[in-house]
C-alpha cells in the first residue's frame, strides 16, 4: 500500500503522465514510419540483393547497403519495442490513479484534482466549490486517505 507521499508523487506525476503517453505514441508513430521507409527501399532493390553473392565481404554496395538497412530495422524495431514498453508502464500508473479516484465522491475528486492536479490555491478551491477553505483541506485529507486505501 503506497504512503502518504507516495500518493503525493504520483498525483504530481499525474499530468506529466499523461504527456508522456502522448510524446511516446508519436516517437513510435515517427519509428514506424522510419521503418516502412527502410522496408520499402529494401523492397525497392530486392531484385539486385537476390541475384548478389552471398559471402561475407562482399564488395557489392548494394549488398552493404541492404546490410545497412537490415541493422536499422532492428534498431527501429528495438526502439518501438522499448518505447511500447514504457507506454504500458505509463498507461499502468495513470490506470491505477484513475480508477482510485473513480471510487472518490464527486467533491473529493473535484479538490484533489483542483488542489493537486491543477495546483490551485485553496481561495480558488474554495470558491469553486463553495466551502470554506478549512472544509476543503479536510475534504482533501479524507481523500486521500480514501485514495490511499483505494491504491492498496
Amino acid at each position: 500500500m503506497p504512503d502518504i507521499i507516495e500518493i503525493y508523487k504520483m498525483l504530481d506525476e499525474y499530468p506529466i503522465i499523461v504527456k508522456e503517453i502522448v510524446k511516446a505514441n508519436h516517437d513510435i508513430h515517427g519509428f514506424m514510419t522510419a521503418l516502412n521507409e527502410n522496408c520499402i527501399r529494401i523492397t525497392a532493390n530486392y531484385d539486385k540483393i537476390l541475384s548478389m553473392p552471398k559471402y561475407k565481404q562482399a564488395s557489392d554496395p548494394t549488398y552493404y547497403a541492404f546490410q545497412q538497412t537490415e541493422k536499422l530495422n532492428k534498431t527501429y524495431q528495438d526502439k518501438i519495442g522499448q518505447t511500447a514498453l514504457y507506454i504500458i508502464n505509463l498507461v499502468e500508473k495513470k490506470t491505477m490513479i484513475d480508477s482510485a479516484m473513480e471510487k472518490l465522491t464527486i467533491n473529493e475528486r473535484n479538490i484533489l484534482t483542483m488542489r493537486c492536479l491543477e495546483r490551485l490555491p485553496w481561495e480558488a478551491v474554495s470558491d469553486k466549490l463553495l466551502y470554506s477553505e478549512r472544509q476543503c483541506r479536510r475534504l482533501k485529507n479524507i481523500a486521500m486517505r480514501k485514495l490511499m486505501a483505494n491504491m492498496a
